[in-house]
């Protein structure tokens, strides 16, 4: 009788165990192959504009993610280019596969299941559309360069391991003083702005309502239909572009957070921000790549159709910048990803400058509302960002990001030393685009490089 109570309770201990280790592994495999697709996600999009949009080779894409990540390490890398089609693929040793395609107008678009159809059928810009004038063919002019700001130059590509600077473009009183760019790289090259966009999408929704006012306004509040039953929808257009939506999108780049699930997971990369619930009420400042997104959401709906979309981003906002070569990429739903996805050359990421500079006058046209310039670089007491943009002001608290610098200098910036940076005085814009880990002040200080630059005005 105990032989037979022994193996009754033995038995139900195996099914106990089977039972929980079973529980264990179904919570665990979604959850695994939730991180690995997100990050062969990430993986295929570097590789798909890496390689079609900045001219890298695929080795020197795995080589840069290799970096980043040991994961990439363990990756299967693969191109297709032929005429008909050119797309990436990239696998964790065969497994959780993902594709990204690749068109001249859209950039590099990773492929999800259901959005085949939309990526296939994507709208181009209206070829029949008179194309804008190029306003600024010849700015900035090109001067004899004469051995300006040769500390600065030479601090900018040294230790290239390291530093990996790729170019460097010095423009003061629209003349061009300094041009320089890491071997294999030139002015024709096109370099990934990453989180420079996001000023690039201050001056796109400006346009937009310089030529149509009813289209957006700053106090506009009611900005998407999801929103319209909740508190969401007290949150304004200026609040969002001054990161002040009081949404709990969490800027954070783990494998799960919000930012790495929005930019290789979703789709509709909007539409996922803006599902986040209110987390501050009132909204307190807080970056958020999500927020980017919503607007650009928000600046597409704008719209009556993806032909008038397309053709505004086109003609203008583009062509009348003189951007030519510039590429903004879009999620596979057909939206601008405004938060990260821009590549444009050294010359051309400059005329963000420019915009600022002559306080949103083009070639004596009226490119931005009279006022846009100065609501944007107006400071956030709480922060030191503006309307997409970042400032060097003191905030509330007395912090200063570039301390000792002019406070009236002020930057668009990127993941991995992307910078724009401005005196709008001085007339002088500085771009910096390369790969480097900037939390290494080793690898790059902003304002040691920005100090040798300003001394030399002196």
């Amino acid at each position: 009788m105990e032989k037979v109570v022994k193996r009754k309770w033995y038995r139900l201990k195996r099914v106990w165990i089977g039972t929980i280790l079973l529980a264990v592994l179904v919570f665990i495999t979604p959850l695994v192959s939730g991180i690995v697709y997100r990050l062969t996600g990430y993986a295929v999009k570097e590789l798909c504009s890496g390689v079609f949009i900045g001219g890298l080779t695929l080795d020197e894409v795995r080589e840069e993610l290799e970096a980043e990540s040991p994961f990439a390490k363990l990756c299967i890398f693969t191109l297709i280019d032929t005429k008909e089609k050119k797309s990436a693929k990239v696998s964790l040793l065969g497994l959780f596969p993902r594709t990204a395609v690749y068109d001249e107008w859209y950039g590099g678009v990773i492929v999800h299941p259901g959005y085949k159809e939309i990526i296939k059928n994507r709208t181009q810009p209206s070829k029949e559309t008179i194309n804008a004038p190029d306003l600024l063919s010849d700015w900035p002019l090109e001067v004899e360069k004469s051995g300006e700001f040769a500390k600065a130059l030479e601090y900018a590509f040294d230790l290239p391991e390291l530093r990996n600077t790729r170019a460097i473009v010095i423009i003061k009183d629209d003349q061009l003083l300094a041009e320089k760019y890491l071997h294999g790289f030139d002015r024709n090259s096109l370099f990934c702005g990453r989180s420079m966009t996001k000023s690039f999408l201050n001056i796109a929704i400006g346009r937009r309502i310089q030529t149509d006012p009813k289209s957006l306004s700053l106090d506009q509040t009611n900005l998407l239909d999801k929103w319209q039953d909740d508190k969401r929808s007290e949150i304004s257009l200026e609040q969002l572009l001054r990161m002040e939506s009081g949404l709990s999108f969490f800027e954070s780049y783990q494998p799960l957070s919000d930012v790495v699930n929005m930019l290789s997971y979703q789709p509709d990369m909007g539409g996922f921000a803006s599902s986040f619930s209110l987390l501050d009420d009132p909204p307190r400042w807080s970056y958020s790549s999500g927020v980017s997104n919503i607007l650009s959401l928000i600046l597409r709906r704008s719209f009556a159709s993806q032909q008038d979309y397309v053709n505004f981003l086109e003609y203008e906002v583009l062509q009348p910048l003189g951007m030519q070569n510039t590429i903004l990429e879009f999620d596979a739903s057909g939206t601008w990803v405004a938060s990260t996805y821009m590549y444009a050359t050294g010359l051309e990421w400059a005329r963000l400058g420019k915009v600022v500079i002559d306080n949103g006058k083009f070639a004596d046209t009226q490119f931005l509302p009279k006022d846009w310039i100065k609501t944007s670089l107006s400071l956030d007491n709480n922060s030191n960002y503006g309307m997409h943009w970042w400032l060097n002001g003191k905030n509330a608290q007395g912090y200063q990001w570039l301390n000792g610098l002019p406070e009236s200098l002020l930057t668009a910036r990127g993941y991995g030393g992307q910078f724009v940076t401005i005196l709008p005085e001085e007339k002088l814009i500085v771009v910096r685009l390369g790969v480097t880990d900037t939390g290494n002040k080793m690898a790059w200080d902003h304002k040691i490089f920005m100090s040798l630059i300003l001394d030399e005005l002196k």
